[in-house]
């Protein structure tokens, strides 16, 4: 967490939005890989 004058807001929401969103691709991309590994699992196994 840095320190921001008040005149850099626009640039603090910016940050936050890029930093929120590269956690939610992140764990998007983990959940995806996890789903995936268990239809392959229940899938793959002929169940």
């Amino acid at each position: 967490m840095g320190y921001y004058p008040m005149g850099y807001g626009f640039e603090q929401i910016l940050i936050n939005i890029l930093y929120y969103l590269g956690v939610f691709i992140i764990i998007a991309t983990i959940v995806c890989v996890i789903y995936g590994f268990i239809y392959s699992l229940i899938f793959g196994a002929g169940v």
